[in-house]
């Protein structure tokens, strides 16, 4: 197997490692936003598992962070040359595609860390009337 070969099929096999974490991130987000959701409609009956919900934010960290590790490689990697012009072309739309892919979990993670914050506050104010309330 030649070396061109060989650093393809690593670019190949890290690429796709991107799209699996990309797609776990997704899932974490979602189970974020599903467990924040829950928690703050039941803060005033029931405490809210904030352990679950700081090892769900962990895990979605470590998978923000190997994602930005396997995003940097595959910018950082030597392309490989072509000899077909068309496999090019497919490479390079797989690399934007990939760009955007990146840039659209920096975006939701944004969103998804300022729904946490706002979701805190919202917690402590209701925790606050409810101690104020029976006052």
């Amino acid at each position: 197997m030649s070396t061109t070969s060989t650093q393809s099929a690593q670019i190949y096999e890290n690429a796709t490692e991107g799209l699996q974490t990309l797609t776990k991130l997704w899932e974490t987000m979602l189970n974020i936003i599903h467990s924040v959701s829950t928690a703050s409609g039941s803060s005033l009956t029931v405490e809210p598992d904030l352990i679950a919900l700081q090892k769900t934010r962990r895990e979605l960290e470590q998978l923000l962070k190997s994602l930005q590790s396997t995003a940097s490689w595959l910018d950082n990697v030597d392309m490989p040359e072509h000899s077909n012009q068309s496999d090019s072309e497919e490479y390079v739309e797989l690399l934007k595609e990939n760009k955007s892919a990146v840039e659209e979990a920096e975006r939701v993670s944004d969103q998804l860390r300022r729904l946490l914050s706002k979701s805190y506050a919202l917690q402590l104010l209701m925790e606050m009337l409810q101690v104020s309330s029976k006052e």
